[in-house]
């Protein structure tokens, strides 16, 4: 597992919650701008994703994740201001995945998606 496979299985989750939430809510207003709605309704599902995602729900995945995102570890705190620790290694990974998906650029990304599947 590398960084740029994870990265990929995250913007591959970002496609397939567009496309179907666009079904569902309108993407743009009436100036042709992303909509707050939808984007926080992708983030959400993304979150969503994540936290049900086989590299989170299997111990050696998520070992695995932690040690080639690298940004957080066992003995890290999650919350900086509580200085809430992790129990686990699936928050860890969690964390981990969160991380890596909160660098992409989401807003062109999603607007990438949508340009690049106007049939689907």
């Amino acid at each position: 597992m590398t960084y740029n496979e994870i990265n990929e299985e995250i913007k591959d989750l970002l496609k397939y919650a567009v496309l179907e939430l666009r079904q569902e809510h309108q993407t743009h207003d009436e100036k042709g701008v992303l909509t707050g709605e939808f984007y926080d309704e992708v983030s959400d599902r993304i979150w969503q994703d994540l936290d049900g995602h086989e590299w989170v729900i299997y111990t050696h995945l998520a070992k695995q994740v932690s040690e080639v995102v690298n940004e957080y570890d066992a003995f890290d705190t999650w919350d900086e201001v509580t200085g809430e620790r992790f129990d686990n290694w699936m928050q860890v990974s969690f964390a981990n995945l969160y991380h890596v998906f909160i660098n992409i650029d989401l807003e062109s990304t999603i607007q990438q998606i949508l340009n690049d599947n106007k049939n689907y």
